[in-house]
């Protein structure tokens, strides 16, 4: 992958995240979101395909189930204090979810997480949710 800047990146991803991917054309738009671990790490949350898809879908690609949770953006931003009622979805490894809320955030089963991810049309896959 490539910055804006033209700097070259890498990720490491599973073998089954690897193939969701070679499903896109190289050159196609592509987002890493992700979160910082360390001062020094940095683990990817999903891999999005703006525009690839006329909604926002979310594909399981964590090697279990993930609770999806979803929000309003209060002001534009996502993870604010009471913004609002929060929808909630479980997806099965594998399974896709659509998101029509402005924000979202997905976590490990039996945890739970604030929706702090701006949602955009296109394809994303999960690669993996924290708390």
């Amino acid at each position: 992958m490539k910055s804006n800047a033209g700097e070259r990146l890498a990720w490491r991803f599973e073998a089954g995240v690897i193939a969701e991917v070679a499903r896109f054309k190289p050159g196609d738009a592509m987002i890493v979101i992700y979160r910082q671990v360390s001062p020094n790490e940095k683990r990817v949350t999903a891999v999005a395909f703006p525009g690839s898809a006329s909604t926002a879908l979310y594909v399981n690609t964590t090697g279990s189930r993930v609770l999806m949770r979803s929000g309003p953006a209060v002001g534009g931003a996502c993870g604010q204090p009471n913004a609002g009622p929060v929808t909630e979805s479980t997806i099965p490894d594998g399974g896709i979810a659509e998101v029509a809320e402005g924000c979202w955030c997905c976590a490990p089963p039996g945890e739970t997480c604030t929706p702090g991810n701006t949602t955009g049309l296109g394809r994303a896959l999960l690669v993996q949710c924290f708390k």
